[in-house]
């Protein structure tokens, strides 16, 4: 969930979500309040509305005193001198007190009875007759100051010339303590549920905002301190969890990175310590060479000149080495310029067999070329760089014959699986490469023979550079050997138009 969708529920969460749960509360109290006082009046609930005594109270009381009501309309109307009677009024006002109300009745303005008890009610005082009452028969109204409803009837006792009135007083003094007390209640309900949203809210932006904020500080603390190692866990596919996820990859990146240097300084000590140790044994044999002419050890011509020769010979291997040495480095720094161009593969292979096939002869090494592929087919390379991969791979095949006459295969072919790129495979019948180096014959300054025969050769780089030189130009290079039937290295390059 996005930031922003988060903080739109969370304004939901804040403003809707509490008017939805208050709504609830208040039905739910309003409820309550309502069934109480349906008990306290004894009054069905079908006779009135569920809310009526909170929505119209008017109307609650006059329907609670409805069938008291009418009881007294008609004594008025048949027997009105019952009603100068005290057990009639008593009883009257009995069934009054159930619906807590009591009965007044009053002859010309005079009080002759009140049903009114301290001990059951505790109005302010008895409402007061006012002389327009005979204007209308039948009144209701409020008396705020007793905090009752009163329904009264005006009548004429049976001599039809004594003015009579009756009042049902129904109280309602409790209704305001219930008032006061149910707005508390929604107050403490309405607190509560906002306290509990906001518990809510804040533990869902901790979980969601400030505890992967939290975990991005600690990450970031680890890494101010070299500590690399740590994730940092996505918690949520928002920006923060992108963000999480972007700094995770930070530090992996940075953790390769600090990995690279930690292998390009052992790369480094590895290459002073191999470049020591090759250079010492020509340097070596310059110095004495060279200390033989000084000191006279050549006395005679021929030997002099076998020395020079000697000495020739080792320069060479040390510019060899540097040269080598150099190559790889531009490598290892991908500064080698490479010139690509597009090529026949079978005029290009052709000349390159053609021009060290002579020198093999010499050494008694035959060199045989096959090409099953389209004689048109074009490769895109640097062809100075290919032909050192070429060169590389056959001298290295001289020098590891092991053999007073030996043969070479190149072969040139495609591959069902690869029909972008073309195959050529070198292979040769000398000692061959044990199956526990096969490896590692890739690494620079890596030699299969432990004691780096100096009678041969070579700086240990021609198959790193090889390698490095071939996945430059986006293909890969393999090798195998069986030991004492030869080996066999197979690399690839991309066809083009």
């Amino acid at each position: 969930m996005k930031i922003q969708t988060k903080l739109i529920v969370g304004f939901l969460i804040m403003t809707a979500f509490p008017l939805f749960l208050t709504s609830i509360t208040v039905s739910f109290v309003l409820d309550r309040l309502s069934n109480d006082w349906h008990d306290v009046y004894n009054i069905e609930k079908d006779v009135t509305g569920p809310f009526d005594i909170i929505m119209n109270p008017i109307n609650f009381f006059y329907e609670a005193s409805n069938e008291d009501y009418d009881e007294l309309v008609d004594i008025t109307v048949n027997d009105p001198d019952s009603l100068l009677h005290f057990p009639t009024c008593k009883k009257l006002n009995d069934k009054m007190k159930k619906h807590q109300a009591y009965l007044l009745v009053l002859k010309e303005k005079k009080y002759i009875y009140t049903g009114y008890s301290p001990q059951d009610m505790e109005p302010r005082s008895i409402p007061v007759a006012d002389i327009y009452h005979r204007k209308a028969k039948d009144l209701v109204y409020l008396d705020n100051k007793t905090n009752s409803i009163i329904r009264e009837r005006t009548f004429y006792f049976s001599d039809h010339h004594t003015l009579g009135q009756i009042m049902m007083v129904t109280d309602y003094s409790k209704l305001n303590v219930a008032w006061n007390k149910t707005i508390l209640q929604f107050l403490a309900a309405l607190i509560i549920m906002m306290f509990m949203c906001d518990i809510a809210l804040g533990i869902w932006i901790y979980q969601s905002i400030v505890k992967p904020i939290n975990l991005l500080q600690i990450a970031t603390i680890q890494i101010g301190d070299g500590n690399l190692d740590i994730p940092v866990t996505p918690t949520s596919k928002d920006e923060i969890g992108e963000l999480c996820k972007d700094f995770d990859n930070m530090r992996l990146r940075l953790k390769e990175l600090i990995d690279d240097n930690i292998r390009r300084e052992e790369n480094i000590r590895a290459i002073i310590s191999n470049i020591s140790h090759d250079l010492k044994t020509p340097i070596t044999a310059i110095q004495g060479y060279t200390e033989g002419i000084l000191d006279g050890v050549a006395d005679t011509e021929e030997k002099r000149i076998r020395y020079l020769q000697t000495i020739y010979a080792k320069a060479n291997d040390m510019t060899y080495l540097i040269d080598e040495l150099s190559l790889y480095s531009k490598m290892e720094q991908n500064s080698l310029p490479y010139d690509f161009i597009s090529v026949n593969a079978e005029q290009f292979f052709s000349d390159c067999i053609e021009d060290v096939s002579l020198d093999l002869e010499a050494k008694n090494i035959h060199i045989f070329y096959e090409n099953k592929t389209d004689k048109q087919t074009c490769l895109l390379i640097d062809p100075e760089q290919i032909k050192r991969v070429l060169n590389n791979l056959i001298e290295n095949a001289c020098k590891y014959m092991g053999k007073p006459c030996g043969e070479i295969h190149i072969r040139l072919f495609d591959e069902s699986s690869e029909p972008e790129m073309l195959h050529v495979s070198v292979t040769d019948t000398g000692a061959g490469i044990p199956k526990e180096h096969l490896p590692h014959i890739f690494e620079r300054f890596y030699r299969a023979d432990s004691s780096r025969n100096s009678a041969i050769r070579g700086s240990g780089l021609g198959l790193a550079i090889v390698k490095g030189i071939i996945n430059d130009h986006g293909g890969t290079i393999t090798a195998d050997s069986k030991v004492g039937l030869g080996s066999c290295f197979t690399f690839t390059l991309k066809k083009t138009k």
